[in-house]
């Protein structure tokens, strides 16, 4: 096996990855629910599926997966928007017709009725 021929039994196959993300628990710590950061699966699922690898997502006992909840600052403050102005953050619930520029990955994306675009590469 080597990387110019990563599927020696059926070269024409799609490349596969398998993504392994934590079941949800308690903390034994802190006794606090923890789960999966967003980004533990986000990047690494953008990165194989933009240059053609085909992903699952798995977790080693099974069913539903449940990320972690944010904390400090951004508690409470899901699916809105945080400006930092000065030294404080605002936030703000996006409304129908917003545009956001994803910097990271150079796409427009506007907001609809059914939520953020997957936004246009500029």
């Amino acid at each position: 096996m080597s990387l110019k021929d990563p599927n020696p039994v059926n070269p024409s196959a799609k490349k596969r990855v398998a993504i392994v993300i934590a079941n949800s628990a308690v903390s034994s710590t802190t006794g606090w629910p923890v789960g999966f950061w967003w980004s533990e699966l986000t990047h690494p699922y953008h990165v194989f599926t933009e240059v053609g690898y085909e992903v699952e997502v798995f977790s080693p006992a099974g069913g539903k997966l449940i990320p972690a909840a944010a904390t400090g600052v951004w508690a409470g403050k899901t699916n809105q928007i945080a400006v930092r102005i000065a030294d404080a953050w605002e936030y703000h619930a996006p409304k129908i017709g917003w545009l956001c520029y994803i910097e990271d990955e150079a796409k427009l994306s506007a907001y609809k009725s059914t939520g953020w675009s997957a936004g246009i590469a500029i």
